[in-house]
């Protein structure tokens, strides 16, 4: 079942690209290009499609967003050093992401009212017991609503996420957020230990093969 949900979206993707290419003037051709964008962060292959729309519909509001957002993917492509921020733990403390300089880091975007953030975390904690220690570790980012500071610590616990976990409260105007371009969860980021990006969206099964890579 899962197969062959995964061809029926491989080919609708499929499709979604080769209407974009082959209608560069029309606006649904926009509008598709930016579900691409969420959920294709390689730049390599979506920053041609932008530059195929016409004009007038890169000179759009939603074009010119579009192609910042491209442009925002490019510094945080493979090999990019990653963007140090600050940010606080349900107790109040303070942990930046230079602080976990010298592992491997997951830096994982998610909230707990995300289903498909919540169905992943398994995932998350199989990885982390497989390599935690003194080379891997998990920073998670919270993009949970204001005034919903309970819900967050419930599935926290619920999801047994034993990693360190920060927010500042604001929901998707999280600075950290706004500061890699997420516009869907969940979204990581594989760190190494000097700071530069080496993975990007692994989950499941690709997120163990990729630090079996890196940690044999």
């Amino acid at each position: 079942m899962a197969q062959e949900i995964d061809k029926i979206e491989t080919e609708r993707k499929k499709a979604q690209r080769n209407f974009i290419v082959n209608n560069p003037d029309n606006y649904f051709s926009l509008l598709a290009l930016q579900e691409v964008a969420s959920y294709d962060d390689n730049v390599v292959t979506t920053e041609p499609l932008f530059f195929n729309l016409s004009s007038r519909l890169r000179q759009t509001a939603i074009g010119k967003k579009l192609n910042a957002d491209i442009q925002l993917a490019k510094k945080l492509g493979i090999g990019q050093p990653a963007l140090d921020f600050a940010q606080v733990t349900p107790e109040g403390k303070e942990l930046k992401l230079s602080d976990f300089k010298g592992k491997y880091l997951l830096l994982d975007f998610w909230a707990s009212w995300c289903g498909p953030c919540r169905a992943e975390n398994p995932n998350l904690v199989k990885a982390y017991q497989k390599f935690k220690g003194s080379k891997f570790e998990i920073l998670g980012v919270s993009l949970y609503k204001p005034g919903k500071k309970d819900n967050w610590l419930k599935a926290i616990e619920q999801d047994g996420l034993t990693w360190p976990q920060v927010s500042d409260l604001n929901g998707w105007q999280n600075q950290a957020a706004q500061l890699y371009g997420i516009q869907a969860i969940p979204q990581n980021y594989l760190i190494s230990p000097e700071g530069k990006i080496v993975g990007i969206n692994l989950k499941g099964v690709k997120l163990i093969e990729k630090l079996e890579e890196l940690l044999k």
